[in-house]
């Protein structure tokens, strides 16, 4: 491995043997959603838990089996949120405490991402207004309700939100290697360094350069980019972010770095990871099939040592990969 250190940056080129690579995974779109394996949609009732009218009607839904769970106020919602996996949520208007609506915002507020009902007893354009505005996917009227409408109503809401879910993951995540596509890594940089800016920490950003994959066309190049990105972010934290910039152009965040050096010795491992440890022979060990980017070099820039801003901290990084890649050439 040749080293080049530029203003700013440094940059590596894989030309020996790699590093013991660490652990970690790789983010994929969620399998399947809106029930298990059994065809049951699990739905968290919030609301009186004397009132069995919702789940006598569910009982007789024609389509979907519905596991039910019980909560009778929004505090203990949130914590059934919190420690089950739940499909849907459907939330009486009128809860103790809190109203419906204050739990729908709660709810938002804190992350959980499912699709929300709420149940009201007639019309009311108020509620309607400041419910959509919250975030409720439909509305479910106490005085009109029949099993096969709550059914359909309770399946369409989970449709459309494994379909927005869909929808969002493609705009966030690159559908060909499963990388993050270059708005949420800068998201995720952004969201680092201020976390790092506060802490006293640091982190490393790094452009890598995999050219020597691009004389490949085809399904060939396709099935070989999804390796090296499976490789790679298996040898990689679970605190890393792997992200596909753009063609050949992939970029790396290291968080919670120790030393400035500890960003030269991550690179080097997520180097090592786009070498082929079979030797191009699939049988020996190697699950990923023996694809290698062996020519494949890579820039990095230290915060707070190189730089302090984002664009700043990927500009000297993509200048410390030009010139590994021209020291090497």
């Amino acid at each position: 491995m040749t080293t080049r250190r530029g203003k700013g940056g440094t940059g590596l080129r894989e030309v020996g043997p790699g590093f013991v690579p660490g652990p970690s995974e790789l983010v994929r779109l969620p399998a399947g959603g809106g029930s298990d394996a059994r065809g049951t949609l699990r739905l968290l009732l919030v609301g009186d838990d004397g009132d069995d009218l919702i789940p006598a009607l569910l009982k007789r839904a024609p389509a979907v089996r519905f596991a039910v769970l019980r909560a009778g106020s929004a505090d203990a919602a949130l914590r059934r949120l919190a420690a089950e996996r739940v499909d849907a949520c459907l939330i009486d208007l009128a809860l103790p405490g809190r109203d419906g609506l204050d739990l729908v915002r709660l709810v938002q507020a804190r992350g959980f991402d499912l699709p929300l009902l709420l149940m009201v007893e007639g019309e009311d354009e108020g509620v309607e207004r400041a419910a959509l505005a919250a975030g409720v996917d439909d509305f479910v009227d106490k005085e009109e309700v029949d099993a096969g409408r709550l059914e359909r109503m309770l399946r369409f809401a989970v449709a459309r939100f494994e379909r927005r879910q869909r929808l969002d993951w493609t705009a966030r995540f690159d559908p060909l290697t499963g990388l993050a596509r270059p708005p949420l890594f800068e998201e995720r940089l952004e969201r680092a360094l201020a976390g790092a800016k506060r802490r006293g920490g640091r982190l490393a950003v790094c452009i890598v350069d995999l050219s020597g994959v691009e004389a490949e066309e085809g399904s060939a190049a396709t099935r070989r980019l999804r390796t090296l990105a499976d490789r790679l972010c298996a040898r990689l934290r679970e605190t890393d972010t792997v992200a596909r910039m753009g063609g050949r152009t992939w970029a790396i965040l290291f968080e919670n770095l120790v030393r400035p050096e500890d960003a030269l010795l991550v690179a080097g491992k997520a180097l090592a990871a786009l070498k082929d440890p079979t030797n191009g022979d699939p049988t020996n060990g190697d699950p990923t099939g023996g694809a290698d980017a062996g020519g494949a070099a890579i820039g990095v820039a230290v915060f707070p040592e190189d730089a302090g801003e984002p664009n700043e901290l990927l500009r000297l990084a993509g200048e410390a990969m030009r010139g590994a890649r021209a020291a090497g050439a």
